[in-house]
Order: structure tokens, then sequence, then C-alpha cells
């Protein structure tokens, strides 16, 4: 899939949500991460859409930003603190905004003020202007707006249910994921496949549980350690000595 047919694809999953809307739309107006083969490959997935068969896709945002921590998708900082930027718009995930826009160039804050406006329901319409404070004073500059979506695609996915049921699909996905990879009997290797990972450690982040999984996990673990604890202790087998066991094992008689 080229680069305009991802872009509408992913335009075409998040419609309907702005801060999904705007994440995307930062990705595709800032122009890198869609042209890395590596990322698309890796942490784009495509899928048809429920009602009519058209193609989706949709960044798995959490994948992506823990192979960036990994060290597993090298980039320059403004690329990297873009897909930070966008991640966090499209799944929250926490980042150090005073970081993330230091350094940035005039026109890729133009894309991240465009998307931070978009998400919180304010998305692009006629000339968007931006006041900089120059050297020579302030200063303000006009970008010209481009459509998020085009008017046939926009009525064609206004349906909430539909774009409820789209994003659902993602989440599914990420569970059944979850439940794979922590299958004892199911190998990661297998599990990389189904999923298409181009990488084994991406794979891996779906064995972190969730701190409710964690609660559940002790929780069962103690109360499997209280039915031991009240459970009788094992008779000896005929004609061995019950004491003369208690002695041996060094319990009480």
């Amino acid at each position: 899939m080229n680069h305009d047919l991802m872009s509408e694809a992913l335009r075409a999953n998040a419609c309907g949500l702005h801060a999904s809307e705007a994440a995307v739309a930062l990705v595709i107006d800032h122009g890198y991460w869609l042209t890395r083969a590596d990322f698309l490959t890796g942490f784009a997935d495509t899928f048809p859409s429920l009602t009519n068969g058209s193609p989706m896709a949709a960044i798995c945002w959490l994948e992506a930003i823990t192979a960036l921590d990994r060290g597993q998708l090298p980039a320059s900082g403004s690329e990297t603190r873009i897909l930070r930027l966008a991640a966090s718009l499209a799944e929250g995930i926490p980042l150090d905004l005073q970081d993330a826009i230091t350094g940035l160039d005039d026109s890729n804050l133009l894309h991240v003020i465009t998307a931070i406006r978009h998400a919180a329901g304010r998305p692009p319409s006629g000339d968007t202007a931006v006041t900089f404070l120059t050297p020579q004073g302030l200063e303000t500059r006009h970008r010209p707006s481009i459509p998020i979506a085009n008017p046939p695609r926009r009525s064609a996915c206004s349906n909430d249910d539909t774009n409820r049921s789209n994003t659902a699909s993602v989440g599914r996905r990420h569970s059944a994921a979850s439940r794979m990879a922590r299958d004892s009997e199911l190998s990661l290797t297998d599990v990389q496949w189904v999923m298409g990972h181009a990488h084994l450690t991406t794979t891996e982040i779906y064995l972190t549980p969730t701190q409710d999984e964690v609660i559940e996990g002790v929780l069962a673990h103690h109360a499997r350690q209280s039915r031991v604890q009240k459970a009788p202790p094992p008779q000896p087998a005929p004609g061995y000595d019950p004491q003369s066991l208690s002695v041996l094992f060094g319990r009480p008689s």
C-alpha cells in the first residue's frame, strides 16, 4: 500500500474520533513515518471496513513507542517528537511536553497546534492563523487548512456505531495477542507469525501484564497458598511409623 492509499485508509478508520483523526493527520502532515517500510510493516495494521469492505488502517501506537524507547526505530529528534505527540493524542501515552515541543521548526509546530485543536473538537476549517514571537515582534502567519477528509468519505463514515466497531476491531486484536502471548502451550514465535510482527521484541510487548492482571494473579496465589496450608498432611504409607517420619523430616509430632 503506497503513501496516499495508507493515508486514506488511516483517515477512514479514524474518522469520527477527534483525537484519532488528529493523531493520524499529524503523522500524515509530517510526512516521514509513512515513508518508512519498517514502520508500516511492523506497526501499521490494514483491514477491510466492516460495512463496505473498503481498506482501513490503524497504527499500533503503543508498540511503536515501545520500539522507539528500545532504540528499534532510529529517527531524528523532530521525527521522534512528532511520533510521540501523535501517540499521546491517539492513546493517551504520557510524554514530556516540554521536551516534545522544544526544537520543532515552524512547519512542524503548526502541524502540532492544528492537531491539538483538532483533538479538542476544533478541526481545521478555512484559514488557520497562528501568532509567533519573532525578533522583529509579533508575526501572524496563515496556513491554508487541508480538509481532514473529503465530503464523500466523511458522509460514508459518519455513523458513530461504525466508528466504534472499527476502533473495537483494533482493541480485539490487542486482546487476542495478549491472550496468545501468555498461553504456555503457544510459542511466542507462533504469536509473532499470527500478528505479522517484523520483530519478536514487538510481540514481547504483550507479555507485560496490566495492573489489574497482576493484582488478580497475586490474589489467586494467596488463595492457593491458603488452601495448601489448611489441607491435612498426607498419611504415611503402610509400614511406616508416623512418629519416626516426623523426627526424620523435622515435623512436629
